[in-house]
This record gives C-alpha cells, structure tokens and sequence, in this order.
C-alpha cells in the first residue's frame, strides 16, 4: 500500500492512499497531539486505471493531485513501444460542505483551448454527431432536469475498436462508465461531464465528485478521429461544447 500522506485541505484533513489498484480518500480530523487521524468521510479518487496518487502545493496555496496512468495493454506491446504510463492531469483538490473530496482540471488547462464546437441535443431534432480530431481535447455535457435516461458515447469509426459509454438514470440514480457503476445523486437533476482525451488516455469528471479514466490505443502514428453521440429521451435537453487543444510542447 503506497500512502500519500495526510494533507490539511478545507479546514479538514484528507487522508490518500493507493491500494488493490485504487486510490482512495478518507477526509476527517487530525489530532495532531496525538497524532491519530479520525476519518468521517471515504471514496474512492478515479474508478478507472489510476494509481499512486502525489500531491504538491501550487503558487497559489491550491492542493493538486498527480496521478500515474499506466498500460493495459499486454507488456510485450508496451515494451516494443519502448515507453509505458502517463501522467494524469493536474486536479485542483477541494472539499465540499459535507466533507466530501471534490476534483477539477487546474485551470492552467484552458490556456491550451483551441477550436470549440457547440451543440444542444433536444427531442425532436436531429443532430448530426460531434467528432473530436486527433482523439485530442475536451468535451463537456450538461444536460438539465434529467427526467430519463441518459447517454453519451465516444466511438473511434474508423477501425471501430473502441467505445466508451456514460450513462444515467435518474429513476434510480445509477451511473456507469465503461465496465463500473454506482450511485450518483445529483442537485436538481442535472448531470454536468467533463472530459478530457489526449491521444490513449481519457480522464471523466463527473459533478466534480467522481473520475473515471481509461486507456484505448490505435495502430499507425496518427490517432483517430471519435465520434460524439449523444441519446436524449422524453423532454431532457443537453448542451455539449468540444474544444481541440493545442500541444504543451513548443
């Protein structure tokens, strides 16, 4: 078990550590006389391939979290590749009233923004699908006052061998990204994602409270455009925007 340490955040502690393949949170108090912690809250940080989790203060006090993505692909491809693992994006870390752990992109990110397209899915009318070039950008939905199942797919057309669903219902709360699922109780309905593809890692951030990344990979050295369907049922309406990125690298 690799333990990241416990970190004063929002006038609290978070506790983070890595084990059985997850990293985990546990916020509570400190007794620093004692030096025992007491937990009151607990989750997990990304539901999908995500590990050994460090973090670092920033020049303006913010607590951001660095994650290590690593390879799910078999070893003798990523040792012919002659490189394995990424590191994730850096997450602001904050913690909510009730003392639950919340996670945005640092706001750095935007500074890479390129392109933006925008549409908004409505019953009734059809859409033509969004498609993010290169398999490099953001995507964000939002879709207000869920009354039934929603649905947003990401699709490499091209040799078709990916596909990534989020999906959820409202009648019972459900989420599920790719092969998890779990309970996800949103304020007046409303479902806000966030996601973020650069080449083979994809990192989804729901309402702030849960993550979920994965890997997908493609042969050549050009990634693929995917395909951005959305399913929208009875009166539920979604605004999507997708943002190419420029390259960090000069």
């Amino acid at each position: 078990m690799g333990v990241s340490g416990v970190l004063p955040l929002g006038g609290k502690h978070v506790l983070i550590y890595s084990t059985g393949a997850k990293v985990h949170w546990q916020s509570g108090e400190l007794d620093c006389k004692a030096m025992r912690f007491h937990p009151e809250r607990t989750g997990i940080i990304d539901h999908g391939t995500y590990y050994t989790a460090k973090s670092q203060i920033d020049a303006r006090g913010s607590r951001i979290l660095w994650g290590w993505i690593p390879e799910t692909r078999p070893e003798e491809q990523f040792r012919s590749a002659a490189w394995s693992g990424v590191m994730s994006l850096p997450r602001v870390l904050s913690l909510d009233a009730d003392g639950q752990l919340l996670m945005q992109v640092a706001p750095a990110f935007s500074m890479l923004r390129g392109r933006v397209q925008f549409l908004r899915y409505s019953v009734g009318k059809a859409t033509a699908p969004l498609r993010l070039s290169d398999a490099y950008g953001k995507i964000v939905c939002v879709s207000n006052e869920l009354r039934e199942p929603f649905k947003l797919s990401l699709r490499d057309e091209a040799s078709q061998k990916f596909a990534l669903d989020v999906g959820f219902d409202p009648a019972c709360g459900n989420l599920t990204i790719g092969d998890q699922s779990g309970a996800l109780t949103l304020a007046g309905n409303q479902l806000s994602l966030h996601i973020y593809v650069d080449r083979s890692a994809i990192e989804i951030l729901v309402e702030d409270h849960l993550a979920y990344t994965a890997r997908f990979y493609f042969s050549g050295n050009k990634a693929p455009d995917l395909r951005v369907d959305i399913a929208v049922y009875a009166k539920d309406e979604a605004s999507v925007s997708i943002a190419q990125l420029h390259s960090v690298w000069r």
